[in-house]
């Protein structure tokens, strides 16, 4: 998605895309907390509460619940069984694979808006680091921080002179929270857990407002894509059941329609 109708590179028109993931969100925790930015964000797009990671059980495309294929499979668009990466040691992932001259592996989707339009400013801005230092390429701007630092890094970038026209942030804390062996779990009555979404939220807000303070907001087409990589069961996300894989997926601007509810699931690769 481009940024300006203007340069010669760009073939999509005014278009910019913004996907915001939160690591290890369950989505009966989202809808269960207080979340005045998300909740702006659904009233004015398209909301599914019944989106999956894991690939589909007992296929080919089954993986393992872990950050690394779960984000992986977000960026790609595709499962394990396809970019390979099975876990968080990043063994042997296909994202390049360079044949006659041509990509048969899958790379992130920063890949793809290059080859399409070579002028487009790309960036990458996380809390887990492995995500840029293995996942991550073809992006103008890679950096990480805490969740907080995330946010500003964005809000600072969106109101540059940059003019970006895709950016992915990931934020950690819901993950860090919910895996803790000394608290309460992955789990809706868990008060930390909650805290620390209603917190990201916060957080989204920072990025969200200074999106609106672009000069030329009013004239750019943006899409907002926010999900989740796993869920969670106790402290853990390892396995296949209905509390880890059931995330959500969050899709405003764009041809989406407003305040519209999907109940269908929806595989996180259908963000790339």
């Amino acid at each position: 998605a481009p940024t300006t109708a203007s340069d010669p590179a760009d073939t999509l028109g005014p278009k910019h895309v913004l996907v915001i993931g939160i690591d290890g969100c369950r989505s009966d925790a989202l809808q269960a907390a207080a979340k005045p930015n998300l909740a702006q964000l659904i009233a004015n797009g398209t909301v599914c509460y019944r989106a999956y990671a894991g690939g589909h059980v007992g296929q080919k495309t089954e993986q393992r619940l872990g950050s690394g294929p779960g984000w992986a499979s977000i960026l790609t668009g595709v499962w394990a069984d396809k970019h390979s990466v099975v876990n968080n040691r990043f063994t042997s992932p296909n994202l390049i694979k360079i044949v006659d001259g041509k990509n048969l592996g899958y790379p992130p989707f920063f890949a793809r808006i290059k080859e399409k339009s070579p002028n487009a400013y790309l960036a990458s801005i996380v809390n887990w680091k492995p995500i840029n230092a293995k996942l991550v390429f073809d992006v103008d701007l890679a950096d990480n921080g805490s969740d907080a630092e995330v946010a500003e890094k964005c809000a600072e970038l969106l109101l540059s002179d940059k003019n970006p026209t895709a950016i992915f942030l990931q934020f950690d804390d819901v993950d860090h929270v919910g895996g803790d062996d000394n608290g309460g779990g992955f789990d809706p009555k868990n008060p930390d857990y909650m805290e620390v979404i209603e917190t990201t939220d916060r957080h989204i807000g920072t990025v969200l407002n200074a999106m609106r303070k672009r000069p030329n907001f009013a004239n750019e087409d943006w899409l907002v894509l926010v999900t989740s990589d796993h869920g969670g069961l106790g402290t853990s996300h390892g396995n296949q059941t209905p509390e880890e894989r059931t995330v959500f997926i969050v899709a405003a601007g764009g041809k989406f329609p407003k305040g519209k509810v999907i109940d269908a699931e929806w595989g996180i690769v259908a963000l790339a």
